[in-house]
């Protein structure tokens, strides 16, 4: 049962916002850093769409239009802005790199209150704040900018910015505003209350703090302490009336051995966890706002200072379909022929994103893959191909899947092959990936080895792009306990206790999931109802099997009732 797991989280709780959804302990109305970074991501993306016109049309969307869709995710961003598919996949991975370094913060600085402005560090929180959007803009500040390395801290840099508003009374001293000049250099912050200064009075012990609010100050900006952390509490007993604020809740010691007794942390809507839970959603209101402001503000933030191109490539915004040629043939004799095809399907005007030329040269293991914007690169590329005359007749399905890989969804993609796949298993091969990422896959015959046909008569083999409904992915995460923390992990220890977490890329597409598999052994699965991020569903593996390079495969039901069995990938 699930329960044992969520009993052993909740017992070591967090240092603000809750991580994740797939954290199992959650509700449906709290908010998790997760949300708070995906919702703010979404919202800055949403204006840019608003700002201007989509592909094939004239006049941008009105105001309002996108960034007033509730429940916004991804998929209804696109659907909403293209107004035909157009795969959110791109998006939403650029997304999830920033959520999981945002949530690894939790785990790698648990300890340390300046990450969480726990403890009165604002000063301290800030100087990270300053020195994370350093590291950041770094990043992209640069003719050919590191998106990964930007991801990466500014997931981390969002976790302190967005611990501020669950740990600090700034929404006594602003209710309406986040606090902009936040992490942002050259800006004074506001007066911090002093180390003298008592900041809170003892509040209730039944519903903490509810009917009895604790804070004094609403001019100077103050925080709570937290037990288990590296700045302590001022001692001061208990039959004082007033003191230092603590963090507060169930686990925190210092609430109830120090004045003032309570807490102000408002991370979940659980009285027992957060003394100010009745505060959670305005403050995770703010948090949202400020994400947003951080992307898409009109002087500070990040798309503004380094302009459109940059703000897509970070996020991976950029729409289109690959034109993908795989050489999968001894072109000793029929080079200039394939050249001339190849330049005929540039030339047809398709203006895909990118092209994508493999072939293996003599002597080589694996092909080789190249990626071009310009499809006079691509006709350049194709001059070093040095492919022996003596290549055996057989289909070689080692191009046409690397081609796969890298392609965007959607693309054409045209092999050039001496032999017809004969083998079954090749050919259904073959269709998988089409069906996969939604390919047209066109095999062009040069010849059939010892029967060989004139270039003019090269036949189309397959050439199958079927109608069919928006794909889905489903995607996984394992939690193994470390210490007091439950962290992510590839790949858990064999016997390890582990909750295992799978989330649909487009829930719309898919009744439910039942069923994992991972190396013949399976788990029932069970839904997670969240309406901000729907499609999570958990299961808990009381010992992980020992398996080395396993595959994990759900089963469930399409929305027309279909069972299906596919492939997970690792979030």
């Amino acid at each position: 049962m699930l329960v044992w797991t969520i009993s052993t989280l909740l017992l070591y709780g967090v240092s603000a916002f809750i991580p994740n959804a797939f954290t199992p302990y959650i509700t449906d109305k709290d908010f998790t850093h997760q949300d708070l970074t995906e919702q703010g991501i979404l919202l800055a993306v949403a204006e840019y769409f608003e700002s201007k016109p989509a592909p094939g049309k004239s006049t941008p969307p009105t105001a309002g239009s996108l960034t007033g869709i509730s429940n916004l995710t991804a998929r209804k961003l696109f659907d909403a802005y293209y107004g035909s598919y157009v795969p959110e996949t791109k998006l939403q991975s650029a997304i999830d790199d920033i959520v999981n370094y945002n949530t690894r913060v939790e785990h790698e600085n648990s300890a340390k209150a300046a990450w969480h402005f726990n403890g009165e560090q604002i000063t301290q929180g800030n100087d990270i704040l300053l020195r994370l959007r350093s590291e950041a803009f770094d990043a992209l500040n640069v003719s050919q900018p590191n998106y990964a390395t930007a991801r990466h801290v500014i997931g981390q840099y969002l976790h302190v910015l967005q611990d501020f508003y669950s740990n600090t009374n700034w929404n006594k001293i602003n209710p309406s505003s986040y606090y902009s000049d936040l992490g942002i250099p050259g800006k004074t912050l506001r007066q911090v209350s002093g180390p003298s200064e008592d900041t809170c009075k003892n509040c209730g012990q039944t519903l903490p703090c509810l009917f009895d609010p604790p804070l004094l100050s609403t001019t100077k900006i103050t925080s709570g302490y937290r037990s288990g952390q590296d700045i302590v509490k001022p001692s001061k007993p208990t039959t004082d009336t007033q003191g230092k604020c603590s963090h507060g809740g169930k686990f925190d010691t210092s609430a109830t051995t120090s004045a003032a007794v309570g807490g102000i942390n408002k991370e979940t809507v659980t009285a027992d966890y957060s003394p100010l839970f009745q505060e959670h959603g305005a403050v995770a209101d703010l948090a949202i706002k400020h994400t947003t402001y951080f992307f898409a503000g009109q002087t500070n933030g990040l798309r503004t200072v380094f302009g459109d191109g940059k703000f897509e490539g970070l996020l991976q915004l950029h729409a289109g379909v690959s034109l993908c040629f795989v050489i999968d043939t001894s072109v000793s004799t029929e080079r200039d022929a394939i050249r001339q095809e190849i330049q005929k399907l540039i030339s047809a005007g398709s203006n895909p994103y990118n092209y994508i030329l493999v072939y293996t040269n003599d002597g080589q293991t694996s092909p080789t893959v190249i990626t071009k914007t310009n499809g006079n690169d691509i006709l350049t590329a194709f001059g070093s191909i040095n492919i022996a005359s003596n290549r055996s007749c057989t289909f070689s399905i080692s191009g046409t899947e690397a081609a796969a890989t890298v392609a965007e969804y959607g693309s054409k993609m045209y092999v050039f092959s001496d032999a017809v796949p004969r083998n079954d298993v090749t050919i259904r091969y073959i269709q998988a990936m089409q069906s996969e990422k939604d390919l047209t896959i066109s095999l062009l015959l040069t010849g059939q080895c010892k029967q060989k046909r004139s270039i003019g008569n090269w036949s189309i083999l397959s050439q199958t792009k079927h109608a069919k409904a928006k794909p889905f992915h489903i995607y996984h995460q394992f939690l193994v306990q470390k210490g007091t923390h439950w962290i992510r992990t590839s790949h858990p220890p064999t016997g390890q206790r582990v909750v295992l977490s799978v989330r649909i890329s487009n829930p719309a597409t898919v009744l439910g999931l039942h069923l994992i598999e991972i190396a013949n052994f399976k788990k029932p699965l069970r839904k997670l109802n969240r309406s901000r991020i729907p499609g999570i569903y958990l299961t808990l593996i009381d010992k992980f099997p020992d398996v080395e390079n396993f595959v994990i495969f759900v089963e469930g039901f399409d929305k027309d009732g279909k069972t299906f069995r596919v492939k997970t990938q690792e979030i």
